[in-house]
């Protein structure tokens, strides 16, 4: 048990780097004036990458695939919102291409699985950003929904969730907290960044 937190522990670190990694690269392209008509597709490129890094270093480390609509979650939030819908909707096509390399196969019942996951993390994310003011209380709402639908799904996709070694009430309490930290310490590095980026240009 003590290894699994530990692991767990490494990679939240992980989750982070990548996250503040791509919220910056993202803002910076977001803002920049070189006009390149091949900036839009530059930031799914670094979505796609980042995200199947993400999901690979959570399988190695814990065995499972876990937040991976984190990273769309806090672009939704900080950066762009019309961007970060179409990167969850990328989302689950990336986990199912991940889950076709490690299983060797796909069934109609993880597809469909995979993409209704999708679909509630669009949902709640929009009505949490409409009705909760508080934009760090509307993210973790909408993290914790996304987490404890990923876990409700858990019998039809692959890779979600070790029954083996913690059962389900637990798998959620350990990741909505890892989560909610994540959210938390990334959205703070994020801003004082941006904030640090935005006196450089004023000077």
């Amino acid at each position: 048990m003590l290894t699994y937190l530990f692991s767990y522990l490494l990679l939240m670190l992980v989750i982070m780097n990548l996250a503040i990694s791509t919220l910056i690269s993202m803002q910076f392209l977001m803002y920049s004036n070189s006009g390149s008509r091949y900036e839009q597709w530059i930031k799914p490129i670094i979505y796609v990458a980042m995200l199947y890094t993400s999901m690979s270093v959570s399988y190695h480390f814990i065995g499972v695939i876990a937040h991976e609509y984190l990273l769309a979650l806090l672009i939704f939030y900080l950066v762009d919102k019309k961007q970060a819908i179409l990167l969850v909707i990328i989302t689950p096509f990336v986990r199912m291409l991940y889950m076709l390399f490690v299983d060797g196969h796909l069934t109609t019942v993880n597809v469909l699985a995979s993409l209704a996951v999708a679909g509630m993390a669009i949902f709640y994310m929009k009505v949490f950003d409409k009705y909760v003011s508080n934009q760090i209380l509307s993210m973790i709402l909408s993290e914790i929904f996304i987490v404890a639908t990923s876990l409700f799904f858990a019998p039809f996709i692959p890779h979600v969730v070790i029954y083996s070694i913690f059962n389900q009430p637990t798998n959620w309490i350990i990741r909505a907290t890892v989560a909610i930290i994540t959210i938390l310490i990334t959205r703070k590095v994020y801003f004082q960044v941006t904030n640090l980026q935005n006196k450089n240009i004023q000077l």
